[in-house]
């Protein structure tokens, strides 16, 4: 159970950034920091200012710059660098056990010719193969961005499919649940487009082609929308998905709600039904996560959590909740800090709690 939790954590962390809760600040879509239209990845120019003015509680004259500036790129060029280390103690009624583990350290680059946008990254992946670990080389995004009209944006290749509040958070029992995590970046073809307050994307997603460094084996086709009003994000996503073994439908709402300028609520719930396809056998049921915020000081923002999930309705093992408090902490541009602890209640058996404790630093050259 414990080597289980752990290589669950070690393949449920997001090797690249974004913050959907920006929306609050007044940018509603991740194209306005970043090169991907879904978020993540490399910064564009203004990304890497607003991480300095918006998102920083510190920050100097260049200091948010690709090497603090001692390296210049070339026009129409932006070079990106990311570390991640995870420290992380888990506790249940009989087993204590703790963990260091090296996340990410790649290197992702994009080049812009008039309305065509390259985008590729290498990197190291650690994966357990029959019980050792494994360094492999992996390159997670690589794909053709075109942009045929300003408000329409038409991206192939391997990326993360945008779907739900599209987080960086994705140990959250909506991404675990939904098998969203880390390393499951597929080939894809995605539709982007924009309408005044209205965002929609379509994706057609291929699977992995065989890529032994992607655990995506879902082929699917999802939609999402979101509109955009007075700060607030409110959205709708949907995915079908086929694999060897099962097909599902998920479906739900999500919002990032702004009560107050340092208040704010991020919530995702979704309903999935997933059926067997040799037996025809379904298992409904639902899983979710909120976030509640409140940035004490600019870039210091405590938060609590409240989580709640049962996958299939019939099974009552795969009902559990969880209640988390924790800090994140942006202190100067490059950095970010972040500390959790976590209850969970687990109806597996007889039923027991757990506890885990992370801290995870972030750094993006």
């Amino acid at each position: 159970m414990i080597l289980s939790f752990f290589l669950l954590i070690l393949f449920s962390v997001t090797p690249s950034w974004s913050y959907p809760e920006f929306s609050r600040h007044g940018y509603a879509n991740c194209i306005a920091c970043h090169v991907s239209p879904s978020g993540g990845g490399v910064l564009n120019p203004y990304g890497r200012e607003l991480s300095k003015e918006a998102l920083s509680t510190w920050g100097a004259k260049n200091e948010q710059l690709f090497a603090y500036g001692l390296v210049k790129t070339p026009p129409h060029v932006n070079l990106q660098g990311f570390g991640r280390v995870l420290q992380i103690h888990r506790e249940t009624p009989t087993v204590k056990q703790a963990r260091t583990i090296i996340m990410q350290a790649d290197l992702e680059a994009s080049y812009t010719y008039k309305k065509l946008t390259l985008v590729g990254s290498v990197g190291r992946q650690e994966q357990i193969q029959e019980g050792d670990k494994v360094i492999l080389p992996i390159s997670r995004r690589h794909y053709v961005l075109w942009q045929p009209k300003d408000n329409i944006l038409v991206r192939t290749g391997k990326f993360n499919r945008y779907f739900g509040l599209n987080t960086p958070y994705h140990t959250s029992y909506v991404q675990r649940d939904l098998l969203f995590g880390q390393d499951t970046e597929s080939y894809n073809l995605e539709l982007s487009y924009y309408y005044e307050k209205f965002t929609v994307f379509l994706t057609s997603i291929f699977g992995n082609f065989q890529d032994k460094t992607s655990f995506a084996t879902e082929k699917a086709q999802t939609a999402s929308v979101q509109y955009y009003f007075d700060k607030q994000k409110v959205g709708l996503s949907y995915l079908y998905g086929t694999d060897e073994a099962n097909k599902r439908n998920v479906l739900g709402p999500w919002f990032i709600l702004s009560y107050q300028k340092n208040f704010y609520w991020m919530s995702e719930l979704f309903y999935q039904n997933k059926v067997a396809k040799e037996s025809g056998d379904s298992a409904k049921g639902y899983t979710s996560t909120n976030r509640f915020n409140y940035e004490l000081y600019k870039g210091f923002i405590p938060f609590l959590t409240f989580e709640s999930s049962q996958i299939d309705w019939t099974a009552e093992a795969t009902k559990k909740q969880s209640y988390g408090v924790g800090v994140q902490w942006f202190p100067r541009p490059h950095w970010e800090l972040m500390g959790t602890y976590q209850k969970d209640r687990l109806y597996i058996g007889d039923g027991y709690f757990a506890d885990t404790f992370w801290f995870m630093a972030n750094f993006y050259l």
